[in-house]
């Protein structure tokens, strides 16, 4: 398999009807399953930041595995943080992961990629 590079910036700023489909191929490096779309479709809809559905398929083993066919230096780096993150417990409940502290990420996510480019 041919190593590919892309573009974070323009995955987040993909169509909504685009976003799930692009994600699984440039992430995973295949199309969606059924039941992938629908679980992170719902979980999108509720209003998980598309930020974070990026390093949840790169930290899967799928794409763990697929990475050393696409790269992505902002997502790595991204990853590492939602390691990091998801971990940490919120009113003493370990919740293991929070929109809300994701959301403040992912725009100064978003600020550090727009200085990159």
């Amino acid at each position: 398999m041919q190593e590919t590079r892309f573009n974070i910036r323009s995955l987040l700023e993909s169509p909504s009807n685009q976003f799930l489909s692009t994600a699984f191929r440039a992430v995973i490096g295949r199309e969606f399953d059924a039941i992938g779309l629908m679980y992170y479709a719902q979980r999108l809809q509720r209003g998980l930041p598309r930020i974070v559905v990026l390093a949840e398929l790169r930290n899967s083993p799928e794409g763990q595995a697929n990475a050393v066919y696409t790269v992505s230096p902002e997502l790595d780096k991204l990853v590492v943080r939602y390691r990091i993150v998801r971990h940490v417990p919120l009113k003493n409940l370990a919740l293991g992961f929070s929109a809300n502290l994701w959301r403040a990420l992912s725009e100064r996510t978003r600020l550090q990629l727009g200085a990159l480019g």
